[in-house]
Order: C-alpha cells, then structure tokens, then sequence
C-alpha cells in the first residue's frame, strides 16, 4: 500500500485558503515563500459552491455519507505533524518534535492512524521534514535545511524508521514550495538564487535539473501530479511584496501550466482576471476530474474562488464557497470540515467534482470533535486534515485550562 494521504499542504501535506502555505506532494498546495511554510493539501481552507443543486445532490455508489469520530488521542513528544502517507499497510508521518535547545526533525510511525511511535531520535534529521512522498520502493522526506533559510534538504527510508541523508536530492540558494512525484519522476516548483520562477526535475531520485520554464511573470505556488502529467499552479503577474511586516500582494490573474514529463512546461487557460492577489492556491483530483482554489477578487484578496477542469487542460471559473473550513481529497473524494462559530455545531461535506456537496454526518464520540477556529470554552481545534481511503486523519489540539496539547482524531467514513 503505497497511497498518498492528501491534505495539508505544509509546507500541509491547514490554513485560511488563499493564504494556505504548505508543501504538496502528489497532491494538492498553497503559496508559500520557501520550505520554511511551503505549500500540501497542509490543508487548504475551501468550501462548496453555491446553486440549486446543493439542497438536494444525487449520492452515487461509494460516496461517503457520514464520519464516525474517535476520541483525541495524544501524540508522543508534544509533536507538531506536517505530512502522512500510508505506506505498506501503516502510517507513516514526518514533522517536529521539541529538542535540547529547539525544535528537531521527527518521523512516526501508526498501524490505525491513533496511535503512533516516534521512530527517530534528535540527530536523525539535519533539518525539519515537512513533506514526505511514497515511491514503490521508498519514501522520501523533503524540508529545510537547519541554518540555511534557502535550502531544500531530503531524506529516504526504506521503512518509515530509519532515515538517511539523500544529498543527490538536496538544493542549496533555492526556495522550493511545492514537490510532486509520479511514477519515476519528482518534480519542484520554487525560486531559484535570483527570485526567479524555477522548475526542477529529477527521474530515479538522479540529483535534480533545472527545467525551462517559459513564462516571465509566473509565480508558482505549488506542483501536483494528476494521471497523465503534472500540473503546476499560481499567478501570472507580480509577486507579493512585503515591507515593515506589512503585506501587498501582487497583481496577476490566476494561471497554470501543464507538462507530460516535467520538462516540457505549458501554459493552460484559467479563467479570470487581473487582480491584486489573483491566483490558484490549491488543486484537488477527485473522481470527476480536478478542482482548484484560489483567488479572483479584485476587492478582496483574502475571498476565495473554485476552478473546475476535467483534465487539468482548461480551467472553468465556478465562483465564490458558502462556508469555509479544512479540505484534503484521497484521489477520488474530497472532504471539507467546517465550524460555523461559538454555539454552532461542526459540519462536513463531500465531493466526486467539487461542483456538488454532499453533506456528512457525525457520529461517534461528539463531545470530543474539533472545530476549525479555536474559541474560548472549546475542548480541541484542527490544525491540519488528512483524507485517507478510510476515513479523514485530523491533526490538532486538545484544549485544558487554555493551554493546548498536540492530539490525532480519526473520523472513519461509511459509504453508500
């Protein structure tokens, strides 16, 4: 079993949707400046559209209807998740843990997703992992490098346990924000030393390549792989631009570019227009072709916006989400959870296209569910989501006495 578990794009592999910055592995990302908050899946805030057709959607064959939660449990060493595969029958993840003097690399391993065991002591990891990718012979874990802001450090595991350095892998005077892999091929999307877009490409874990990449105003937020290539995704115009801690952020229309291999890149229509913030943050694959997210609002940047393609070719505006929340996808469903406010209960829903949402039910241990914005009074929140084949993997925090501790749910899905 060597599925990737989607969501947070860390770099996951959870945040406010179009200012999601997360890692994305073979999946789905957020815009991100360099590995130090990359662009996966950490999850994206989105929702589902608004219509006519959402009070009453058609449920097809083995599309889930309700999520049975389990109660919190505690993750070891006060650890902070940023990425999960299911990797040969178990779970493996990679993230942070505290150390002597500061944070150091961890990786854990979990049979049920609930229970977990670091497997790795303070001296494995030179950096932070914070994306991991499944190979069929094995994993490989990408993040930051300790001490070089501008760096891309990788590690390999043929077990989730034991890890090693993987310096072919490495790059240094880069900002990366997204990676994917899809069969023999890895790709990286990022900046190089000058602040230019750059592409990367490497076939059998052989040490990376720089790739032409065309356009002169692109800026990439994130690369995902879909069936036949991959893809990658963001804003045609300026970057953002930042000054005294205060943020401006380019003017641009969404874009996306398309290649078979990773070497070859072109550019996709998008529908939109230009827009101070415009551009696609996040792409789900589900059943039914892709979905993005992202921004088309002129007046407010910060306002989310859905795309729909069938093939990754042609992006269809479809217009702003009804409610917000955290979403992942697990290669034929997306799910969305969302959490209305103090005194509302927490909601979810589901999708094959990312048109039509179907509301999910909760059962389980109710008392215990988290909410996606932390309030005075609530028992836990979300940090990040994880949507396996099962059920959705929730990464967050259980709430006493105003101070938090890292905890893991498990809401396992039934189907139709």
């Amino acid at each position: 079993m060597t599925s990737k578990i989607a969501s947070r794009t860390w770099i996951a592999r959870s945040v406010i949707l179009v200012t999601t910055a997360g890692l994305v592995a073979a999946c789905a990302g957020q815009p991100a400046a360099d590995f130090s908050s990359p662009t996966r899946t950490e999850s994206p805030s989105l929702a589902p559209s608004s219509g006519a057709s959402q009070s009453a959607p058609t449920i097809r064959q083995g599309t889930w209807t309700s999520l049975r939660w389990s109660a919190p449990a505690d993750l070891p060493d006060q650890a902070l998740f940023s990425d999960v595969v299911a990797w040969r029958d178990s779970y493996v993840a990679v993230g942070e843990a505290p150390g002597a003097n500061a944070s150091v690399g961890a990786a854990f391993v979990s049979a049920d997703g609930l229970q977990w065991q670091r497997t790795t002591d303070d001296a494995s990891f030179s950096g932070i992992p914070r994306t991991v990718v499944a190979t069929t012979t094995r994993l490989i874990a990408f993040g930051r490098r300790s001490g070089s802001p501008e760096s891309l450090a990788a590690w390999t595991s043929a077990d989730g346990r034991i890890w090693e350095p993987l310096d072919g892998l490495a790059l240094s005077g880069v900002g990366v924000v997204g990676i994917a892999q899809r069969e023999r091929t890895l790709v990286a999307g990022g900046a190089d030393e000058s602040g230019r877009t750059s592409i990367w490409r490497s076939v059998d874990v052989a040490p990376w390549t720089a790739v032409r990449f065309q356009p002169d105003h692109a800026i990439v937020r994130g690369v995902v792989s879909v069936s036949d290539g991959f893809i990658a995704f963001g804003r045609e115009g300026e970057p953002d631009a930042g000054s005294g801690g205060v943020g401006a952020p380019g003017v641009g229309r969404p874009a996306a570019w398309w290649s078979a291999d990773g070497q070859v890149w072109s550019a996709v229509p998008v529908e939109g227009v230009d827009a101070a913030g415009a551009q696609l943050t996040a792409i789900f694959s589900v059943a039914d072709g892709l979905f993005a997210v992202g921004s088309d609002n002129s007046s407010s940047p910060r306002s989310a916006s859905l795309w729909t393609s069938t093939d990754g070719r042609e992006w269809r505006l479809i217009g702003p989400p009804t409610h917000w929340g955290f979403a992942g996808f697990n290669g034929r469903q997306a799910v969305v959870l969302g959490f209305g406010g103090v005194g509302a209960d927490p909601e979810g829903w589901t999708s094959l296209d990312g048109r039509l949402w179907t509301p999910l039910e909760f059962a389980g241990d109710a008392t215990h569910i988290p909410v996606t914005q932390q309030f005075v009074g609530m028992s836990g929140h979300i940090d990040h989501i994880f949507v396996m084949p099962r059920g959705v993997l929730v990464i967050g925090q259980v709430v006493a006495d105003q101070r938090g501790r890292p905890a893991v749910w498990f809401a396992e899905a039934s189907t139709r």
